[in-house]
């Protein structure tokens, strides 16, 4: 049984109703041509009694007809009162018909073979239809009439294989999509043809394996979330190679890095882009180094050209030589009466800062103990003549003088060793760390009155 709803009732032989209005409408060889009360012919074709009893009735469209409502027309095939088979879909715009659609229809809706058009008359879609949507193979164009998609929808979107289009008309993407999003093994390729990246997408995103290439570098491994992470390789044309781990585009983790201009060759560990923790340097083909590393930098033990020594921030340190990285943390608490950096720093080396300074040291002592005894002398030898006793904070006489951005005044040699760099332009005397925007900068000890002491000026 069919299911009549909204029928049409035929009140005589010039008049019916449908939902609650009245139509005229007349009949001739199998023709119905229904018009409402301003005389606008609402429909024109075929129709279908649904009741057996002689007279009037309920009637649906059925078969060929035309129907016109406000903004558009629809010409074609009926059943049961609804567009199924093949028909016609046309919109109005200022006072012009353009077709909509064109194809097959099933219960009222676009279903199998079909064309969607624009306003500007340019088609919008070929292909197949379910329920109204996209479904099946099909080609996607823009306004301007250039293919923007070739390959299968699902309920809409892209789903399966498939190609997108720049605008140009070279190919974008190939590959698989999902959701309407390129997900599993895709290539992208430039807009001049050149093969960009080879691998897995996963929501429009590179996760996975693959390879991306530009003119000038290479890389290839596992990414997340469009970033190198994990195990790849990465090559620059004229500057690296390196092969490893990653971490957000980073080197991070066990990996080897060749330098190509200065022929220096890193294989260990690797932190934040830099090398950290225990790794082998090697310079032509000869190993350098081979001990631990902070940041890039020579930290802690190693064997230096097969001589073991301990280093500093690539400063070398003998046991009995006071870092001047630790001295100076001894003299800012000093200077600012605050001992949490008393951890960082050892009884020895107190001893070796009382040995050259001539304060009083006693081993029995604790380090609070003996920090306190360093900070009276250090007083003591303040309130005394600033003639007599010209010397800066890092125990040189004043010759040159200089004013720190402290406020504090110091002597030239003690500022030229504070900022002094290496052969990479990195302090030797301060430690490094990651700001916010992933930038290393140095970090700086507060000195005097509690400030940082990051720049100097010569007074004339």
């Amino acid at each position: 049984m069919v299911k009549i709803t909204n029928p049409y009732i035929m009140v005589d032989e010039k008049r019916m109703l449908h939902c609650g209005k009245e139509y005229f409408y007349t009949y001739s060889n199998s023709i119905f041509v229904i018009r409402d009360q301003d005389n606008f012919i609402f429909y024109e074709g075929e129709m279908k009694k649904y009741n057996k009893t002689e007279g009037f009735g309920f009637y649906m469209f059925h078969g060929y007809g035309v129907k016109n409502v406000q903004g558009g027309r629809y010409m074609g095939l009926w059943k049961h009162g609804m567009h199924h088979g093949f028909g016609v879909t046309l919109c109005s715009s200022d006072g012009r018909f353009y077709i909509e659609h064109i194809g097959f229809y099933h219960k009222g809706r676009k279903h199998g073979l079909g064309r969607k058009f624009f306003s500007n008359w340019s088609m919008c879609y070929v292909g197949h239809f379910y329920k109204g949507l996209f479904h099946g193979y099909g080609l996607q164009y823009t306004t301007t009439r250039k293919l923007k998609y070739e390959g299968f929808f699902k309920k809409g979107k892209y789903e399966g294989i498939g190609k997108e289009y720049y605008l140009h008309g070279k190919v974008f993407r190939f590959g698989y999509f999902k959701d309407g999003k390129a997900h599993g093994e895709i290539i992208e390729y430039l807009p001049n043809g050149f093969v960009y990246y080879n691998g897995s997408m996963k929501n429009n995103e590179y996760c996975g394996n693959g390879m991306l290439s530009t003119m000038i570098s290479k890389y290839k491994g596992e990414f997340w979330k469009n970033d190198f992470h994990g195990v790849g390789m990465f090559e620059s044309d004229d500057n690296f190679f390196y092969e490893g781990r990653f971490r957000r585009n980073r080197f991070h983790g066990k990996g080897i890095l060749f330098i190509r201009e200065s022929q220096r060759l890193y294989h260990g560990q690797f932190c934040q882009g830099l090398v950290h923790g225990f790794a082998k340097y090697y310079q032509n083909n000869m190993l350098i180094y081979r001990g631990m590393f902070q940041h890039g930098i020579y930290h802690g033990k190693g064997v230096y050209l097969d001589e073991r020594k301990n280093f500093f921030q690539g400063t070398v340190v003998s046991d009995d030589q006071l870092s001047f990285q630790r001295e100076s943390c001894i003299k800012q608490m000093m200077e600012t009466n605050n001992l949490e950096k008393l951890t960082s720093v050892t009884k020895k080396d107190l001893s070796l800062y009382a040995k050259k300074y001539q304060m009083p040291f006693q081993k029995k002592d604790n380090k609070a103990k003996i920090f306190q005894k360093f900070r009276q002398h250090y007083q003591k030898m303040m309130q005394k003549d600033p003639v007599e006793h010209n010397i800066d904070l890092f125990g040189n006489e004043i010759e040159v003088p200089c004013l720190g951005n402290d406020h504090g005044i110091y002597d030239l040699k003690s500022m030229k060793e504070y900022f002094r760099t290496n052969d990479q332009n990195i302090y030797v005397h301060h430690p490094y760390h990651w700001t916010n925007e992933n930038t290393l900068v140095p970090k700086f000890p507060v000195v005097h009155e509690g400030k940082v002491l990051s720049s100097y000026t010569v007074i004339v």
